[in-house]
């Protein structure tokens, strides 16, 4: 954010929030705005922009969140606030029965002058505004751009210190346009000024900073002149001639990164320059020494539309999550090795559990004799839901598309790794009858059996962690498989080797490296033990190793 410098700031906004039909419009937006600053309001949802003046306005209130105008509170001191502010509101003003001059004088003798201040104040706004011919026309009968500059001299009338400007150019012609920007610039040296717009390219000249929004988040807080140096046209030169251009020559001049031609305007073409390169000069150069017939050439600064546009796009952290989720799903459920991978698990865990314990002989309360064994047969069925992971990007070129996306690697790798977690979340479940074979035969005790599918589901959530740690360091599927089946292997044996260890080592050292292993930490939740200690450790372990995946594939993609 930027900070204020200049004492007290004009308008204080802080953590903003609005809900509308239950929806979430405005999202916690904070921001200053200094004396005499001109901010410009960019996004493209009018509605929440809309909201955001409202609420400034003191016309209708946050859900949460305050807004303080020179230290006084809208919500609490809302009268007192709204003599500070004037605004000119996106709808048209109208009225079947006033004309311009008996709006303005109804306006001004509302806002507390009376006598000749008032006539003053009505002739001042009209001349600033130049409605000096219509002053007499009925509201109803004017144009939209009339009717806009209406707006706007009520807007003005009382000299306000906040004055709010809610789409100030829709409807005015040409000339109209650049005689209001002229008239906004002289009042940014009278008053602080916010103005919402589409046009950000036309106000350009005017706002110090701009303020983008969307998805009802403040997405930049920036002096206009660093959003236009992330525009792709930054530093572009534009030029039209008579008769075509040679594209080829002025492709292969230094520092230009590409030419677009206008398809609306023949004979138009503008060249994109390289960050951090002028062309400028040898363009001119080239136009020179061709002889070109140029009718107009004009340096880029930068176009405000396509940056608004491309971080209008940018969803906040984590929305595209669901959209990674779904999609590896998707492709797990499309696969037929994961049915296969599942099934082979469930067959082994009922035929190990049944072959090495008398289960149904001993009305067991638990399915410990199942359970068991899942640290070992893990290491089967992770490292292949591991390495299909990464189906999707086997190709180099999808994997070179999907860093150009606009979505953070590390909701890339947890909507890939939920969406595996999900799957043995699957698997598991089909185990269900077990329980049911369990309360039939005897007193199961239900919450150690429920602690035991828990805590199988965070082994595997683990495991799998790893398995997307070591995608960061080969890309080989096969090799994926090997690794991760290795490295399972050592940390599931690591308690049976530190066992063997217990009377050649310090008995704190054993007991230290004992509580790293989770075979150690699942044989404690297995016996129904369940404690928040333990479900922490898997938790951590999880995280642990999806912010190392994240961190790797930065750093090589960087």
């Amino acid at each position: 954010m930027i900070q204020n410098l200049s004492g007290n700031p004009m308008i204080e906004v802080q953590n903003l929030t609005k809900y509308l039909d239950k929806k979430n419009l405005i999202d916690s937006i904070s921001f200053i705005a200094n004396q005499k600053e001109c901010l410009g309001l960019f996004g493209e949802d009018h509605a929440v922009k809309t909201a955001l003046l409202n609420m400034i306005a003191g016309s209708t209130h946050p859900s949460s969140g305050h807004i303080n105008i020179q230290g006084l509170n809208t919500q609490t001191q809302t009268f007192k606030a709204r003599k500070l502010v004037g605004y000119q509101l996106d709808q048209d003003v109208d009225h079947p029965m006033m004309s311009v001059k008996e709006f303005l004088t109804y306006i001004a003798a509302i806002r507390g002058f009376h006598g000749n201040e008032k006539r003053a104040r009505v002739e001042e706004a009209a001349t600033r505004l130049e409605l000096w011919p219509i002053l007499s026309a009925p509201l109803n009968a004017l144009s939209i751009g009339l009717k806009r500059k209406v707006a706007i001299a009520q807007a003005i009338l009382h000299g306000p210190a906040v004055l709010l400007l809610d789409e100030p150019t829709a409807g005015l012609a040409p000339d109209q346009k650049r005689r209001l920007r002229a008239l906004i610039q002289s009042l940014t040296q009278e008053m602080t000024v916010i103005i919402a717009s589409r046009d950000c390219d036309a106000l350009s000249e005017l706002c110090t900073r701009a303020l983008v929004i969307a998805g009802g988040r403040l997405v930049a807080d920036t002096p206009l002149p660093d959003l236009q140096r992330d525009s792709r046209h930054f530093q572009a030169v534009t030029l039209t001639a008579e008769t075509p251009l040679d594209l080829l020559a002025l492709a292969v001049l230094p520092g230009v990164a590409g030419i677009e031609e206008h398809r609306h305007a023949p004979g138009t073409v503008t060249v994109l320059a390289m960050p951090g390169h002028a062309i400028y000069p040898h363009i001119n150069t080239l136009i020179a020494n061709r002889h070109w017939k140029i009718n107009s050439l004009k340096l880029e600064p930068g176009r405000l539309k396509d940056v608004v546009h491309h971080l209008s796009r940018e969803a906040p952290p984590l929305k595209l999550l669901p959209v990674i989720f779904k999609r590896q799903l998707t492709s797990y459920a499309c696969t037929p090795g994961t049915y296969l991978s599942i099934a082979i698990f469930l067959v082994l865990s009922v035929i190990a559990g049944l072959q090495t314990s008398p289960w149904l002989e001993q009305d067991s309360g638990n399915l410990l004799a199942f359970f068991q064994f899942h640290p070992w047969l893990y290491c089967l069925l992770i490292p292949i839901l591991a390495a299909h992971l990464w189906s999707d990007e086997a190709n180099a070129g999808f994997l070179d598309l999907m860093k150009t996306l606009p979505i953070t690697t590390f909701e890339w790798v947890a909507g890939k790794f939920l969406a595996a977690w999900v799957v043995v979340g699957f698997g598991l479940m089909l185990m269900f009858p077990l329980v049911i074979i369990a309360n039939y035969l005897g007193n199961a005790d239900n919450s150690v059996i429920a602690s035991q599918f828990v805590a199988s589901w965070l082994l595997a959530g683990s495991y799998l962690a790893v398995g997307c740690f070591i995608f960061t360091l080969v890309r080989q599927r096969t090799v994926i498989v090997i690794l991760t089946v290795g490295l399972l292997l050592i940390a599931s044996g690591l308690a049976a080797l530190l066992d063997a260890l217990e009377h050649h080592r310090p008995i704190w050292l054993i007991d230290s490296l004992t509580t790293l292993s989770p075979f150690s930490r699942f044989g404690t939740i297995d016996d129904g033990m369940f404690t928040l200690r333990d479900m922490l450790y898997f938790i951590s372990m999880i995280l642990a190793f999806l912010a190392a995946t994240t961190v790797t594939l930065n750093y090589k993609n960087s």
